[in-house]
């Protein structure tokens, strides 16, 4: 193949899979990205010469390690060392997860709720959701 072209998704694409198209030499093409495939990804088509390669765009939430997501949350100091603290994370399928984390605890893992494998033997599999916590200074301020 004498081409390769990038095709952008965004992080919600690749979580539920989009329908794309593409132009290459006045042809056009349309390519079905599945749930769960990742950057890098290529779709050839050989007869055009063409293959096209995924492209993941940043996310404002949401960073992928593989079938992993990870999300940042940051609490106040006196929670994060003595209270443990609370929060809501919106999926993206547009759910809200809360997601409890005790003190002295800087991340907590959520099983079940990363990206999807795209293997076809995986059936609904999915990799875990990660959130980290750090300390918010300007809260933790106000606290002492």
């Amino acid at each position: 193949v004498a081409v390769v072209r990038p095709i952008r998704c965004s992080l919600e694409e690749l979580y539920s899979g989009a329908r794309k198209s593409a132009s290459h030499e006045g042809r056009s093409f349309v390519i079905d990205v599945k749930p769960g495939w990742k950057e890098g990804t290529r779709i050839t088509f050989e007869e055009a010469g063409v293959c096209f390669q995924l492209a993941q765009e940043e996310h404002p939430r949401f960073s992928r390690r593989g079938h992993d997501l990870a999300a940042v949350a940051f609490c106040g100091l006196l929670d994060l060392l003595v209270r443990g603290s609370s929060h809501e994370v919106r999926t993206l399928d547009s759910r809200t997860l809360r997601v409890r984390l005790p003190p002295r605890r800087l991340s907590v893992k959520v099983s079940g709720e990363g990206m999807p494998l795209s293997r076809p033997e995986a059936g609904r599999q999915r990799g875990d959701l990660v959130l980290n916590l750090f300390a918010d200074w300007a809260v933790a301020a106000d606290q002492a």
